[in-house]
């Protein structure tokens, strides 16, 4: 052998060669006299094996590894429940060392997310959520327990129950703080063009007496929604959703409250206002941090700022003492909101009553990179507070509404229907 400059090679390389290729004719040898061998013996054992053909691209060899498995079309109720645990801070709450209403509702947003990922395998996203009644308040630093558990489910959807338990850290004493029906979508279930075939929700088993009767009740609770939804399409109401106004007006939309306030005190005695001086406003734009994986904002995200935009009104009523959360009725998403969105809430109180007022918040929501689009309707909702002391008793209210438009005076008027409908399912909650 030469090297490259022409020059012989003076190491061994040419023996090795040599001895490397008489092996390899020994092994071909071998290897041809084994298959002559068992050619007839009626044993494949030592055949050898087939060879699959190479695939051709990356996504072939994707599509042909195993799934994981069949998914499951029964699931037992027990099997979807899902528990967590949250520390109340500080910064949840108050003044008055109550967690607020909106902080709760975000919690049990996001247990009842995780229940529904348990049953659909993919993304879900918050459709509506059944009235919720504070019936305690959850306190500083008390341990607060959610427990979620899918009850039914539907051809693309299902119904989640979530109780709150707070739990005294010293004692080990827990009471009920609130329960809550959510209705979830499962995404990979809606029939869309780009989902020709959707994937079907698992068909939740009872196995018990107990259970039959929580499914039972959830179909029941469905075709309720059914009916109301059908009920308010066939007999639509007058549009009374509060429109955004900031970006539109170059006044300040938020009334100066200090001289009535004054007043009020002084005289003791309830004092006549108009809606309008309860006006709040509150811009949101929806970061990363609020929205889940596919960038839709978390329902109870949406549900917290209500609150706090239901708050910021119910507080302009207040001469002393706290406003605590005590009810939010039903609550539908419209349209649903992504990362980069802006979100406009406004608040009024629309009815106030011997220690609570209702407030009623619209929200509509934009997209800041297109043009020439107005703002779209996202949902309205109505907040209940009470007029607390410091000892979170209630304590009468000082101001009474005088609605001078169409639009107010309807407001007060259903405010009115809406409360009979609240106390009764607030004494069923309490019987729960």
């Amino acid at each position: 052998m030469t090297q490259g400059d022409g020059s012989s090679c003076n190491c061994s390389c040419a023996a090795r060669l040599e001895d490397a290729m008489a092996r390899l004719a020994a092994m071909e040898e071998r290897l041809a006299t084994m298959e002559k061998s068992g050619s007839g013996s009626g044993s494949d054992v030592t055949k050898p094996k087939a060879i699959a053909p190479p695939f051709t691209s990356a996504t072939s060899v994707l599509e042909s590894l195993p799934t994981g498995g069949v998914p499951a079309t029964e699931l037992p109720l027990a099997s979807t429940r899902v528990v967590m645990q949250q520390l109340c801070f500080p910064a949840d709450c108050g003044k008055s060392g109550v967690c607020f209403g909106g902080t709760v509702l975000s919690w049990v947003d996001i247990c009842a997310g995780l229940a529904s990922k348990v049953v659909a395998r993919g993304p879900c996203v918050t459709a509506s959520v059944d009235s919720v009644h504070f019936l305690k308040p959850v306190m500083v630093n008390s341990i607060v327990i959610v427990e979620a558990m899918v009850t039914c489910t539907f051809s693309s959807s299902m119904e989640i129950s979530v109780s709150v338990l707070e739990e005294s850290p010293v004692t080990g004493e827990r009471s009920k703080c609130c329960h809550a029906y959510l209705t979830f979508v499962a995404l990979k279930s809606l029939k869309k063009p780009d989902n020709p075939n959707p994937k079907l929700l698992p068909t939740i088993l009872a196995t018990n007496a107990d259970e039959e009767a929580v499914i039972a009740g959830a179909a029941r609770r469905r075709e309720q929604r059914l009916a109301k939804r059908a009920e308010a399409k066939k007999n639509p109401r007058p549009d009374t959703s509060l429109k955004p106004l900031t970006h539109f007006s170059r006044e300040m939309v938020v009334p100066d409250t200090t001289v009535m306030r004054k007043e009020a005190s002084a005289k003791g005695s309830s004092q006549s206002m108009d809606p309008k001086i309860s006006l709040s406003h509150l811009t949101h734009v929806v970061m990363p941090q609020n929205a889940n994986v596919l960038g839709i904002t978390f329902g109870g995200q949406v549900l917290s700022w209500v609150e706090q935009a239901a708050y910021l009104s119910a507080t302009r009523l207040n001469v002393s003492g706290h406003m605590l959360t005590v009810a939010m009725d039903a609550v539908s998403f419209k349209e649903p909101t992504k990362v980069g969105d802006i979100l406009y809430f406004t608040a009024v109180v629309t009815a106030v009553f011997k220690s609570s007022v209702e407030v009623m918040v619209s929200v509509f929501g934009e997209h800041p990179f297109e043009d020439d689009k107005d703002p779209f309707f996202v949902l309205d909702a109505f907040v209940t507070f009470v007029s607390v002391d410091d000892s979170v008793a209630p304590q009468t209210l000082q101001f009474e509404l005088k609605p001078a438009s169409e639009h107010e005076v309807q407001r007060m008027e259903d405010a009115k229907q809406r409360r009979q409908e609240r106390l009764e399912l607030r004494q069923g909650a309490l019987t729960m």
